[in-house]
């Protein structure tokens, strides 16, 4: 176990594993099933019996039953073909759902540009929300796993997911501690600090044309000269 700290409950469970010899081994969902379908709560399958039986005593509402209705909630009862097979359905249905595309390599390299490499404004950017900031959609991380498969996750800030900016930019988002700073970057929880001079992020947005004795700019806009700026208000840009 790598995790530097452990929460009480994390303690308790590793003082209770460390009687027991075994060895910790992945398996893939699908061919998981057994540990996939107990770890779903049953009360949350429609037409399970666990669904039944608490919408069954949210409309008695009553504190107490007697022997003869609590054998009658439809948990204590024989199963019955039409509550199993609404089961079934929900679980093949929540199953069957497609696992998202993987990015091609055109993909992957527009998502990259996107995020390190500044250009004009797109015509149909979204409009900046009262904090001037420009939401876009979120897009699939760009980065690779150990083991050379795509990265599945998805992410709202430049092109890698937050465990990927972690271990290839070494940088996290959080609550800026400048008052009314919004959200800052910061060097990543047991990152090998950034040493004097070292480049950390580029500053990529929108260029942005200046007109002489103009005001324009806002939170994330950076002036290069006076007749060039880089605003940096979307969100699918670099960090800095």
């Amino acid at each position: 176990m790598t995790q530097q700290s452990l929460s009480a409950r994390q303690s308790r469970w590793l003082d209770k594993l460390s009687d027991f010899d075994f060895k910790i081994e992945y398996v893939r969902g699908p061919t998981n099933t057994v540990a996939d379908t107990l770890s779903r709560r049953s009360d949350y399958v429609p037409g399970s019996l666990t669904a039944l039986t608490l919408a069954t005593l949210e409309a008695q509402g009553a504190a107490t039953l007697s022997k003869a209705q609590l054998l009658a909630l439809p948990m204590f009862s024989g199963p019955h073909p039409e509550t199993l097979c609404a089961a079934a359905r929900a679980v093949a249905a929540r199953r069957g759902r497609p696992a998202a595309a993987p990015l091609s390599d055109a993909q992957r390299a527009a998502c990259i540009d996107e995020a390190t490499k500044s250009h004009l404004a797109y015509p149909d950017r979204p409009d900046p929300d009262r904090n001037g900031v420009i939401r876009m959609p979120s897009q699939q991380c760009a980065a690779f796993n150990a083991k050379g498969t795509a990265c599945k996750r998805r992410t709202l800030r430049g092109h890698h997911c937050r465990d990927h900016m972690r271990l290839l930019q070494r940088l996290a988002i959080a609550k800026s501690t400048i008052a009314g700073a919004g959200e800052g970057l910061f060097l990543a929880k047991g990152a090998k600090p950034i040493r004097r001079n070292e480049r950390i992020v580029v500053y990529s947005g929108d260029w942005v044309e200046l007109l002489p004795d103009s005001d324009d700019g806002g939170s994330y806009f950076l002036e290069i000269n006076r007749r060039l700026g880089v605003d940096a208000a979307r969100t699918n840009c670099a960090l800095g």
